[in-house]
């Protein structure tokens, strides 16, 4: 693996930094809870509902760039609702592969008002990218699994994509196994609104703020990621990818 960091890897280095900061000054539970008890929000149902109520560039931001191959990377958890899924999906993006984040700036307890589920997010950018994709991972952060350091794949794609993907994770040394709680499997997924059936990836979110805490390994995990999506054969709907060298 060469020393020698991407733009796209520079780049996400810094937001990580970044984000490692913030997690060392985050003292907003005060004006969380009266964000909260001011709007009395329910569970978001769509995101035309969210954007009548939140402001964009206070409450929550939207990032995105479309890459040269057409595979989508994107958190649509991110900021503050799963700490770091952004920063991951940034750095398996890098500079070949499309990018999408939505990003909650202001920390809650869970549920994060701020949060739609998967199954009923549908930020306009987000569907536009994805269908121009051929395939969408979705980067995600999980609470399921406390204190354990392990990555969860799931979505709609063919088993043998999301075992071949646990494979070579193993095969780099990562905990990795199949999402079974959050399976992703939904139709209306955004992981699974490419031109086919896409990939989702959880990290426990203890994991994942060892990660931020350890850079190196941090994007090993998106180097590995990346490769993966990379050998993907692309055109005629995702098969069984071709095999990788370690």
């Amino acid at each position: 693996m060469s020393d020698e960091l991407s733009p796209g890897q520079v780049r996400a280095k810094k937001r990580a930094r970044e984000t490692q900061s913030d997690i060392q000054s985050w003292n907003l539970a005060e004006l969380s809870a009266a964000m909260c008890e001011e709007r009395s929000i329910q569970p978001l149902r769509s995101f035309e509902q969210l954007a009548r109520i939140y402001q964009q560039g206070i409450d929550y931001s939207i990032d995105s760039r479309e890459g040269k191959v057409k595979i989508l990377c994107a958190a649509w958890h991110g900021g503050v609702i799963e700490r770091g899924a952004d920063l991951l999906a940034d750095a398996i993006a890098g500079d070949s592969l499309s990018f999408y984040a939505f990003q909650a700036h202001h920390d809650a307890s869970p549920p994060h008002p701020l949060r739609i589920t998967s199954i009923r997010f549908d930020e306009p950018q987000l569907l536009t990218l994805a269908k121009k994709s051929e395939l969408v991972l979705g980067v995600h952060c999980c609470d399921t699994a406390p204190g354990i350091h392990r990555v969860f794949i799931g979505g709609g794609a063919q088993s043998d994509v999301r075992a071949s993907l646990i494979d070579t994770l193993r095969a780099h040394d990562f905990n990795a196994g199949p999402d079974q709680l959050f399976p992703g499997h939904h139709p209306s997924n955004p992981c699974n609104r490419g031109r086919s059936p896409g990939l989702q990836l959880e990290v426990s979110q203890t994991y994942m703020d060892w990660l931020l805490a350890h850079p190196d390994h941090f994007f090993r995990l998106a180097e590995t990621v990346s490769a993966f999506l990379l050998s993907l054969p692309i055109g005629c709907g995702i098969r069984e990818p071709r095999r990788q060298k370690r």
